[in-house]
């Protein structure tokens, strides 16, 4: 039934779609309202508004968050954030490129606030960033080290590295990312640098939380990088060592985050072999199984496991890439999703109280002036007309049945 569903929508895209002329973006006068400070950190490794709020100290072999901003260390709840994957194709980047570097600021604005006010905000990172190579996009993608630095200021905490383009520019390449990444006040997880692999433990506000993550391809890159001698550098979807890892964090953490990058690329339903091996995952004592690679939406289950809420979303989709309709003939990878969880603590467990799913529209369109462009928004918020000063009616319409997918995609009641 989603398959007809889906063809149907498709060709009722296809017969509203405009063109390119047509599908521009009706831009607020006023953006002074924005809080983001982006600065040309080409040399430098200041940190946003959010990152001050964060101090980072190494406890044992954990990495502790303390978040200032929202002391809730009495109750022991947070709100978490996480959303699927983030690839930077060379067209943003030639439209974001200014005289001193890449300016991304306005991409992720709709969702800033949510960003910057959530207690750990995570998501893929799907490529990597060596600054003495050059900048390049598919099929190997080197993404500018402002890149980074926006991700950071923007108010994430986490990314995960596992991925098919991880071993994109080799050892070298997997290697400078994970550096650029914790050297922005940013936790990485899928990668190690160290050869016992210590997996990524995050303390906010009294609740720890594990972060791991796995690949099921790396684009034939693995067998050419990766070594006997290496093979602790990224962490592939190997069964056996999944378990091993949530085995040595269990007494660890209060909760457990598995971000599996797996699935048939542009098919909108989970495979057998995933289904399979994310319930595997939750036996063996994940609490939320987050899937990635795709690039387009597939199904998610929330149900209870020994008292204890669980959750699977096989694909996040595309949180924000240049894959839109126009360049990839798929609308359906210009749709993703946000997940918000609040988790609270307390002296007998740790509980997932609520789950909060907000699908998300990638925009592509044509700045005043006539500049390639993309944002991403809530889906829910242009149904509700909060944009209706900037957005056409025909992008309404057009994401107001995009809505009815996705909410019949993820199971949203």
């Amino acid at each position: 039934m989603k398959k007809v569903k889906i063809i149907a929508l498709s060709l009722l895209m296809f017969l509203t779609s405009c063109s390119k002329s047509n599908n521009q973006e009706i831009v607020s006068e006023d953006f002074s309202h924005k809080s983001i400070k982006y600065v040309d950190n080409l040399s430098s490794n200041s940190n946003s508004d959010k990152k001050q709020n964060f101090s980072v100290v190494k406890e044992g072999q954990e990495q502790v968050i303390d978040n200032k901003k929202k002391d809730k260390r009495e109750s022991k709840e947070i709100d978490i954030l996480a959303t699927g994957d983030i690839l930077f194709h060379e067209w943003i980047n030639d439209s974001y490129k200014t005289e001193n570097g890449y300016d991304y600021r306005d991409i992720y604005e709709p969702f800033e606030n949510m960003i910057k006010n959530s207690d750990l905000a995570i998501a893929n990172f799907e490529q990597t960033v060596d600054p003495e190579k050059p900048v390049s996009s598919y099929p190997t993608f080197n993404s500018p080290v402002d890149t980074i630095y926006y991700l950071r200021d923007l108010g994430f905490d986490a990314l995960g590295n596992s991925n098919n383009h991880v071993l994109d520019n080799g050892v070298e390449g997997l290697i400078s990312t994970h550096k650029l990444i914790e050297e922005n006040s940013m936790k990485v997880f899928g990668t190690h640098l160290d050869k016992e692999r210590k997996p990524t433990i995050v303390d906010v506000n009294g609740i720890k939380v594990a972060l791991l993550a796995y690949s099921q391809f790396f684009n034939g890159l693995y067998e050419w990088y990766i070594t006997d001698d290496n093979n602790y550098l990224v962490d592939d979807l190997d069964m056996d060592k999944v378990k091993k890892d949530i085995e040595s964090v269990k007494d660890k953490s209060d909760l457990i985050i598995v971000y599996p990058h797996w699935g048939d690329e542009y098919v909108t339903e989970e495979n057998s072999y995933q289904t399979d091996l994310a319930h595997k995952m939750i036996d063996m004592g994940a609490d939320l199984v987050l899937g990635a690679h795709p690039h387009v939406l597939q199904g998610s289950e929330e149900f209870e496991k020994d008292g204890k809420k669980k959750f699977i979303i096989y694909s996040m989709g595309n949180s924000m890439n240049g894959q839109w309709s126009g360049y990839s003939d798929n609308w359906a990878t210009e749709c993703g999703v946000f997940l918000n969880f609040k988790v609270k603590k307390t002296d007998s467990d740790t509980q997932i109280e609520n789950i909060d799913i907000i699908p998300s529209y990638i925009h592509h369109y044509y700045d005043d002036n006539n500049i390639e462009s993309v944002k991403v928004y809530p889906i829910r918020d242009i149904v509700d007309g909060k944009y209706n000063d900037r957005l056409d009616q025909e992008t309404i319409s057009k994401v107001t049945q995009y809505q009815d997918w996705c909410n019949e995609i993820l199971n949203i009641k």
